[in-house]
C-alpha cells in the first residue's frame, strides 16, 4: 500500500495564514465570532469559498449552499462586468459580497450601482431619468445587500402595480425596486422572453412606476402607469 500523506498545515503555514487574515481585516473580535460558531460554521465556509474561489475542479458540493449560492451570482456579475462599472478588481469586488442568509431564492443587491450603469451590464437600455426615480420602500442603507424569497412577478400577471402593492402587504411581502429589477434582469437574462415585469417598489415621475420589457427584442427600463393593468406584465415582489 501507497504511505498515506499528512495533510496537516505546520506550524509555519498556520502563522504565515494568521498574518495574511490580519492584514486582510481580521481583529480579535471576528476571530471569536469564527471560534464561536456552532459547528465551526463560520471556519468551513471560509475554507470552502477559499477553495471554490482558487482551485480548479473542486466539487461545488463541498460547500454550504449559502457559499454556493454567493458564487454562482458573483460570477454571472463578474461575466456581466459589473465589478468594472464600479471600478474594482475582481478580487475587491469579490471581497465585498457578504454571505447569504440561508433562505430561498436569494437575490444580491448592489446599492452603489445605478439603473444606468445596470441596464447596461444587462445589455439592455434605460429609459428613465435618474433624477425621477424614487424608492418608495424601506431598503437596507448597504453598499451590497441580499433580498430573499425572490418572485419575478409571474404570479401577479394581469394586476395593476397599485393592487400588487395591497396584496404584497397582506402577504408580508413588498415590491422590487427599479435596481432591484436590474439585478434580477443580470440573473435571469431570460425573464422577459416569457413575462414583462412591473417594479413597484420604486415610482417614476408622477403615478407611473418603472417596469422591464422589451425594445425589438433588448431588454429596456420603462414606465406605465401604477393603475393600469395589462396580462403580459406583472409585479416583482420579495420577502419584506
Amino acid at each position: 500500500m501507497k504511505n498515506i500523506v499528512n495533510q496537516k498545515m505546520s506550524r509555519g503555514q498556520g502563522n504565515e495564514i494568521l498574518n495574511k487574515l490580519e492584514a486582510a481585516g481580521l481583529d480579535g473580535k471576528l476571530a471569536q465570532k469564527i471560534i464561536d460558531s456552532k459547528g465551526n460554521k463560520l471556519g468551513k465556509e471560509i475554507v470552502d469559498l477559499v477553495a471554490l474561489s482558487g482551485s480548479k475542479g473542486v466539487l461545488v458540493s463541498q460547500a454550504s449552499s449559502e457559499v454556493k449560492v454567493r458564487e454562482t451570482q458573483i460570477k454571472r456579475l463578474l461575466e456581466c462586468n459589473v465589478h468594472k462599472a464600479l471600478n474594482m478588481s475582481e478580487e475587491e469586488f469579490r471581497n465585498r459580497v457578504p454571505l447569504p442568509e440561508n433562505r430561498p431564492n436569494a437575490l444580491l443587491i448592489i446599492d452603489i450601482l445605478d439603473c444606468e450603469k445596470g441596464m447596461k451590464c444587462a445589455n439592455g437600455i434605460n429609459r428613465l431619468s435618474l433624477a425621477e426615480l424614487e424608492d418608495v420602500v424601506i431598503l437596507r442603507k448597504l453598499a451590497f445587500y441580499w433580498i430573499y424569497e425572490v418572485e419575478n412577478g409571474k404570479k401577479m400577471l394581469g394586476k395593476s402595480p397599485d393592487q400588487c402593492v395591497e396584496i404584497f402587504k397582506k402577504q408580508g411581502r413588498r415590491g422590487l425596486t427599479a435596481r432591484e429589477g436590474c439585478f434580477l434582469l443580470i440573473q435571469n437574462p431570460y425573464v422577459l422572453e416569457d413575462h414583462f415585469i412591473d417594479l413597484p417598489g420604486s415610482r417614476y415621475d408622477s403615478g407611473f412606476v418603472p417596469c422591464l420589457d422589451l425594445d425589438v427584442g433588448r431588454p429596456e427600463l420603462d414606465s406605465r402607469y401604477s393603475f393600469y393593468s395589462y396580462s403580459r406584465y406583472g409585479s416583482a415582489s420579495c420577502g419584506s
